[in-house]
């Protein structure tokens, strides 16, 4: 729609300035009737109405924020909690049609996130456009009179837009949003409420561990870590707990403590193995293969790798296909 906006406003301010341009052909004594403030409106009207698709535009990305986008996009964190809550389902018509259009403009992302993994660093631009949108549906549909657990799904979907495009604050203000929520869904006589707002307290206290751990504080980020995995634990939420070993693999890793984060690390990958979750699966392979390479160990770096390769390649996970060879590449092996 705004891109359509653009194009008529461009078109109505050329035809203006063209028509003025002329007039200033015609010879005065035929030009008598008209008064000259009126062509002089009539060009200051095309001047605006030309430059409004510019300024429609949006803002030209900085050099620093480009640098921050790419390296969010090179290096993606693996470790964020996404719960969905029944929203591609919702039985709230408006709701699903605006969810199903920030999906789309996620999936858009992704693609223009193939093409910065390659070195195309311009398009960080497009892609935190395609993100913002995305983040725009999902407010869109906080207003479409969503329930409580659909609010916490929409914040978190919000949260994880945000700090895909490096907006910290925005995420951790939109996660402690889900956590605020979910604590009043606990308080709920219904043991059904009480148990989704468990998953989304530990979810936003995962997700908010990503910031602290991004930001470089390890003991917020394990507390964070922690909790989650408490609570998951408490609910045996499978998939929760996976991803709770590998986020506290992650900052084990960090504190060079190799030993401790390759336990964690396996103990997310024979979970997920036994869930048939194949991207998690491949995350924790490339998370070992870290370990490895960090060892110097690059013949079990390779097959950790290969195996990530692997499993990436069967699920058409491209960005992330793009991340496995890159990773072989480092360690001297082609993909």
């Amino acid at each position: 729609m705004r891109k359509i906006f653009r194009v008529i406003s461009l078109i109505f301010g050329i035809c203006i300035l063209t028509v003025v341009a002329y007039l200033q052909l015609v010879p005065d004594e035929d030009l008598k009737d008209i008064p000259r403030e009126y062509l002089f409106l009539a060009a200051l009207m095309g001047v605006i109405l030309t430059t409004l698709p510019i300024v429609f535009k949006g803002k030209k990305l900085s050099e620093d924020e480009i640098k921050r986008i790419v390296e969010a996009v090179k290096f993606p964190t693996t470790d964020l909690n996404k719960f969905l809550d029944g929203l591609p389902e919702t039985e709230n018509k408006k709701l699903r049609g605006l969810f199903k259009k920030g999906q789309d403009e996620e999936a858009r992302a992704s693609k223009i996130a193939e093409a910065i993994q390659q070195g195309n660093k311009q398009a960080a631009q497009q892609y935190q456009q395609a993100t913002q949108k995305a983040i725009e549906y999902y407010r869109q549909g906080l207003a479409a009179n969503p329930k409580t657990s659909e609010r916490c799904a929409l914040y978190n979907l919000i949260g994880i837009a945000h700090y895909r495009i490096s907006q910290l604050d925005e995420a951790k203000t939109a996660w402690e949003e889900v956590r605020g929520l979910a604590d009043e869904m606990m308080k709920s006589d219904n043991t059904e409420v009480i148990r989704d707002g468990k998953i989304f307290f530990a979810a936003s206290s995962g997700n908010l561990g990503v910031v602290y751990k991004t930001r470089g504080d390890l003991d917020k980020a394990e507390a964070m870590y922690q909790q989650a995995l408490n609570i998951f634990m408490e609910l045996g939420n499978k998939i929760g707990i996976a991803i709770g070993y590998g986020n506290l693999g992650i900052v084990y890793q960090k504190r060079s403590d190799l030993n401790a984060a390759e336990e964690m690390y396996r103990k997310s990958l024979n979970l997920h193995e036994k869930l048939g979750c194949k991207e998690g699966m491949a995350i924790q392979y490339g998370d070992l293969g870290n370990i490895y390479k960090t060892r110097d160990n690059l013949i079990k770096a390779e097959d950790c790798y290969r195996q990530a390769l692997k499993l990436f390649t069967e699920i058409g996970a491209k960005d992330k296909i793009v991340l496995a060879q890159s990773a072989l590449r480092a360690i001297g092996k082609e993909p």
